[in-house]
């Protein structure tokens, strides 16, 4: 491998790793982030425990349905890798991770949704402006980005 070939792998690695940083609102909406800013948000210790225990919840279930996208992934390979192969199952398969995946992400969202109901009205507000702020940089990384891809 030559210099020229190494160092476009890792700007390209690069982007890859900032895009999947940015990617879907569902990693705004982790429970993790309002305990991360429980200091601006003030939070009471027993506002700490149920948002730790409805993190726990929603990773309980992010394992529980991820494992279950694994498998059916390997009962899609196991399906290609037999004669002759069966289109149907195929199909069958991509319906039932498309509909995993959209667990996945509603499961998230619910679990924002509990954390939110745990604050009050003056620490929802702080907790949006946050989010806010967040989603602005994302816009921003996204355009520096955009723009690398265009001078090239």
């Amino acid at each position: 491998m030559n210099e020229g070939t190494m160092e476009s792998r890792g700007i390209l690695r690069e982007r890859l790793a900032m895009r999947f940083r940015y990617r879907g609102t569902s990693r705004l909406l982790h429970v993790s982030r309002v305990l991360r800013a429980r200091e601006a948000l003030e939070l009471t210790d027993k506002q700490l425990l149920q948002l730790r225990d409805i993190r726990v919840e929603l990773a309980q279930k992010l394992i529980k349905v991820t494992s279950d996208i694994r498998t059916v992934r390997f009962d899609t390979l196991n399906t290609v890798a037999t004669k002759p192969v069966n289109f149907e199952q195929l199909r069958k398969n991509a319906k039932s991770i498309s509909d995993l995946r959209l667990q996945r992400k509603t499961a998230v969202i619910d679990a924002f949704e509990k954390a939110s109901n745990v604050l009050n009205d003056q620490q929802k507000h702080k907790l949006h402006e946050v989010i806010a702020e967040s989603v602005d940089e994302s816009w921003e990384n996204e355009d520096e980005t955009e723009a690398d891809e265009a001078e090239e």
